[in-house]
């Protein structure tokens, strides 16, 4: 009789046993797509939600792990070694420093109230925070400015502000430094500048102890005074382009991030965009007469002179593999940040449910291949006396254990491909809850977007409701999913039957028989 016709009566036979093993392989089954589909599934809503924000990413140091440890500043090669990986579309270098006047207003942008928080933020508190040096009863007002090597800044590319006349500065005037430079709409409003005007500014650096010593820590109140100033520099620019801010940002609803947003697009409207090579002439001005003693260390141009990298990728969901890609190039404690705190809270679920699912993948493939095993020595152990009979018959191995294999198999399949959509429905359902109960537990704890990097804060999208972040919650049944599973459950059955097969058949038939 063929090995095939002996299986399928085999089965038959042996209905309890076959009924067993198909209830336990569904089980554990059940249970292993139930795992490998909520990892695939967070996977995938990572991906969901990294397409839905900006592809824009900066640099920063872990803090966490430099406390008393030397580190290294990104030079400018290292950046542009970054800026030339295949992941990123644009980049861009800025140096902020501050220039200041006697003469020139400070501006304070008009905000709707549609994007703050209602009734916690009166017009008064608004325009408290943003208030410049000279509304606090200073005489001097502090603009920052923001040094570019790029004619098409990441600011200009990523949306963030849109130039409404004139132009930026050409790579030409960028690599010589030229005297020239762009501000925004409200700020050339407020100050009466329009294109081909002088900006004049001045760089001061003050004596700090002298003003302690005489009693004076409000520091801004006597910039004016000559007594206090070591060394004054004038820097004239010639405005050839007005840019107006494109974002709408206010959009939180925690009184605190509201201060924040507020102040810093206070200074983006205050913001006057120079070549880098005078912010470099800033920065050698600042630290050649600086007094020291008032600082904890001493400053050093590479300190002063700090650059700020902002990568445009081609695609957001790119970003771990350019996180990964940047380690060989950047120096120790550094690291890629991007904005995917933006949907924070939905990161900390998925990463709690993670756990569960890494312990329930590895635990039920151990379990799986305990049992099975068992189970199988078990039925062979039943059909010794049976194998042993063919083996004197002088059955050829080969066709015993292709029987075997068979007769797995065909529970096996049919128990499989059920497993696979109960588990899936099954994860599905109960991961989609706790991570909806954990999202909201959290909201309600107050969840906050300040995890996003102060320097990527104008970029953020805004914090996501639960229901926007449940909507990326991808656990459909997948190619990816269907790979996976079945490459594990082919695996772990092919371990579990080969060795207790490999066992049996190393027995001679008379050892069988006895």
């Amino acid at each position: 009789m063929h090995y095939l016709k002996r299986s399928m009566l085999s089965l038959k036979r042996k209905l309890v046993m076959t009924v067993t093993l198909f209830a336990l392989i569904t089980l554990f089954g059940t249970l292993l797509s139930g795992a490998i589909s909520l990892r695939n599934a967070i996977y995938q809503t990572e991906l969901n939600l990294r397409s839905q924000i900006p592809a824009v990413t900066t640099l920063r140091l872990n803090h966490s792990e430099v406390a008393d440890v030397q580190w290294e500043i990104p030079t400018v090669e290292m950046i542009n070694a970054v800026g030339a990986l295949p992941y990123v579309l644009a980049y861009d270098i800025t140096y902020e420093s501050s220039l200041s006047s006697r003469e020139l207003e400070w501006v304070r942008p008009f905000i709707e109230s549609a994007f703050l928080p209602s009734d916690e933020m009166p017009q008064a508190e608004i325009d408290r925070i943003q208030q410049g040096f000279k509304d606090l009863g200073g005489y001097v007002e502090n603009f920052p400015t923001a040094g570019i090597n790029n004619p098409n800044p990441a600011d200009l590319q990523s949306g963030l502000i849109d130039l409404v006349s004139g132009r930026f500065m050409t790579q030409e005037e960028l690599d010589d430094g030229a005297p020239v430079a762009v501000i925004s709409r409200n700020f050339a409003e407020v100050n009466d500048f329009k294109i081909g005007d002088m900006l004049s500014l001045e760089k001061n650096v003050y004596d700090y102890d002298k003003m302690l010593e005489s009693g004076n820590s409000s520091f801004f109140l006597y910039w004016h005074l000559d007594d206090y100033i070591v060394a004054s520099k004038e820097f004239n620019f010639q405005v050839i382009g007005i840019f107006d801010v494109v974002a709408n940002f206010f959009y939180s609803h925690d009184l605190g991030e509201a201060i924040a947003m507020i102040d810093r697009n206070s200074d983006l409207h205050n913001r006057i965009y120079i070549p880098s090579k005078i912010s470099e002439q800033i920065a050698s001005f600042t630290v050649e007469h600086r007094q020291f003693s008032y600082f904890l260390e001493e400053p050093t141009l590479a300190r002063e002179l700090f650059p700020l990298a902002t990568f445009i990728l081609n695609d957001s969901r790119e970003l771990g593999d350019f996180s990964e890609a940047t380690r060989e190039i950047l120096p120790e404690f550094w690291e890629v940040t991007d904005l995917s705190g933006a949907f924070g809270q939905i990161t900390n679920s998925m990463n709690s449910v993670l756990g569960v699912a890494d312990f329930l993948l590895w635990g039920t493939s151990g379990a799986m291949i305990i049992i099975l095993s068992l189970s199988i020595t078990l039925f062979l152990r039943d059909r010794k006396h049976e194998i042993g009979i063919y083996r004197a018959l002088g059955e050829r191995k080969s066709h015993i254990v292709r029987q075997i294999l068979f007769e797995v198999l065909a529970i096996f399949l049919p128990a499989i491909v059920l497993s696979l959509f109960i588990g899936n429905v099954l994860s599905s359902t109960i991961s989609r809850e706790m991570i909806m109960q954990d999202i909201i537990r959290q909201m309600t704890e107050g969840g906050s977007f300040m995890e996003v990097d102060w320097n990527l804060l104008f970029f953020n999208p805004g914090p996501m409701t639960a229901e926007e972040m449940m909507a990326s919650f991808d656990t459909s049944l997948n190619i990816r999913t269907i790979i996976i599973f079945l490459t594990a459950s082919i695996i772990i059955t092919l371990v579990s039957t080969v060795v207790p097969i490999l066992y049996t058949m190393r027995l001679e038939p008379k050892q069988m028989l006895m």
